[in-house]
């Protein structure tokens, strides 16, 4: 058997279904969260009156959620840098009405769009500050985007050790909201951080963890990848009979599912 290394480093998608949560994917893609109106007091505008005031906000609102779906349109004709400036455009907007949740939406967005550009250190930023805002207003499905983004991108990085940082806030992220999935899919990615850093021991005590979480929910793809990587995590121990059981397993799985890489990989 080949063994051979079953990474799963990609960014994520953010779902509008409600009480549906992002988890690691092995593409990228952005899309749109439902905005809502905004309000302003007297104060916020000046001498002009509280309709006044609301019309106008709701007016730049509609300016600004217009330029955040047009960069929506530009990510699915893959014009990236257009898509940037759009954004870019719309959080200028929602920061001048004071409207978080566009803010965090839009820096969600530029970050997955820069590390799509491997511009990373604006997608650091990017993720950091719209994770921020997220924590801040309550903002639950951007928060959990945007750790597992910024665990992603400091793993791309090399940088093992901040990456290892943000999969644990994304494990203990899961566990509180209870998805399960996502918790298999952070355990997953945080045993293939500590196995590049040759930390297998701690690579495989993870990787158990997530073949549990997976076998509980049914959730083979995410069964057959942890089992793959952790035949790989054995070999490098010199605990062969471990490897091939591990790599079996992952194997026999694939091809139940129908994953040909998965499968090839195991091979």
């Amino acid at each position: 058997m080949k063994l051979k290394q079953v990474l799963w480093l990609g960014l994520l998608t953010v779902y509008l279904t409600p009480g549906v949560l992002p988890v690691v994917a092995s593409f990228l893609t952005v899309l749109a969260l439902a905005q809502e109106q905004n309000t302003v007091s007297p104060e916020q505008e000046g001498t002009i009156t509280p309709s006044d005031a609301i019309v106008e906000v709701d007016s730049k609102q509609a300016e600004a959620d217009k330029l955040f779906q047009q960069g929506m349109s530009h990510v699915r004709r893959s014009e990236f840098p257009e898509a940037l400036q759009s954004w870019q455009q719309a959080l200028v907007i929602y920061k001048q009405i004071g409207y978080r949740k566009g803010e965090a939406n839009s820096l969600y967005n530029l970050g997955v769009t820069y590390y799509h550009l491997g511009n990373y250190k604006k997608a650091i930023d990017s993720l950091q500050n719209s994770l921020a805002i997220a924590r801040e207003i309550g903002h639950r499905k951007v928060e959990g985007a945007s750790l597992i983004g910024l665990a992603t991108t400091y793993h791309h990085l090399g940088e093992y050790k901040k990456a290892i940082d943000y999969y644990q806030q994304s494990i203990a992220f899961q566990r509180e909201i209870g998805n399960r999935k996502g918790e298999a899919n952070s355990l997953y990615n945080l045993g293939n951080a500590y196995r590049t850093l040759g930390e297998y021991k701690k690579a495989i005590d993870y990787y158990q963890q997530s073949i549990a979480i997976a076998r509980e929910i049914g959730y083979r793809l995410g069964e057959a990848n942890s089992l793959g990587n952790l035949g790989n995590a054995y070999y490098h121990l010199r605990e062969y009979k471990k490897a091939i059981d591990s790599l079996q397993n992952s194997l026999a799985i694939a091809r139940e599912i129908g994953n040909r890489k998965g499968e090839a990989n195991s091979l």
